[in-house]
């Protein structure tokens, strides 16, 4: 008797037509904006405004956030940047700033086989920065910069490579 009734709902479930499981509708559902905390958008100026160019700036990325929530929960982002650019020998700075509420970031630098790593150790509303700083002894043509929080870090980073 139940494997009767098993198999007739099995039945009846292969019948129901597509749309009672997508809603009747080809249109992808809206992502939602990351909603971590109402002061990110306080969090990026302050970073950005700490990202002021500088003599000797060869690169300077505007402020993201540290975390998203996309529905499920917070979610860490990692920021890699790549680039295949030339890099004459000499010294760089990569010169990291961080604002928001709490945690860590680990900075990593690489510029062709020479790479350093470092801690910003702990991101506050005012705007945290840390240095990495990078001999190149001969020239390079690849770049990475991967910036990744440590845990949910409610923040903004932005980012500049200096020469000199």
């Amino acid at each position: 008797m139940r494997t009767s009734l098993y198999l007739r709902l099995l039945a009846v479930l292969a019948t129901l037509p597509v749309t009672a499981c997508t809603g009747g509708s080809d249109r992808p559902l809206p992502a939602r904006p990351p909603s971590i905390t109402p002061y990110m958008p306080d969090f990026v100026r302050a970073a950005d405004g700490a990202n002021a160019q500088q003599p000797g700036t060869v690169i300077a990325a505007g402020a993201r956030p540290t975390v998203t929530d996309q529905g499920a929960g917070a979610e860490a982002l990692t920021i890699r940047d790549q680039g295949q650019e030339a890099w004459a020998a000499g010294t760089y700075r990569l010169v990291v700033h961080c604002a928001g509420l709490s945690g860590a970031l680990r900075a990593s630098f690489t510029l062709g086989a020479a790479s350093r790593t470092a801690d910003v150790s702990s991101c506050t509303p005012g705007v945290t920065t840390q240095e990495v700083v990078l001999r190149l002894a001969t020239g390079a043509s690849s770049s990475e910069i991967v910036i990744t929080p440590a845990g949910v870090v409610q923040a903004a980073v932005s980012y500049q490579v200096l020469r000199g």
